[in-house]
């Protein structure tokens, strides 16, 4: 594993375990989807998400480069 892997693994850890508990938090009423929705995106953003999302994308181009598309 890549010394640079382990922080992107946490960030990736911390954003799929904050977004299902938010999930279970709309689904469940516990919080007001056109109410509350502003706040979630709010915490994404401050969980690194377009990060994670740039770096998924560099692997993702990676991958097809490598298939040869």
């Amino acid at each position: 594993m890549k010394a640079d892997s382990v922080p992107q693994a946490s960030k990736n850890s911390r954003l799929i375990t904050g977004t299902d508990v938010q999930k279970a938090d709309f689904i469940t009423g516990k919080k007001n989807l056109e109410k509350d929705f502003d706040d979630y995106i709010a915490e994404l953003d401050s969980m690194n998400l377009s990060e994670v999302v740039e770096v998924k994308q560099t692997q993702y181009n990676r991958y097809l480069k490598a298939l040869g598309k």
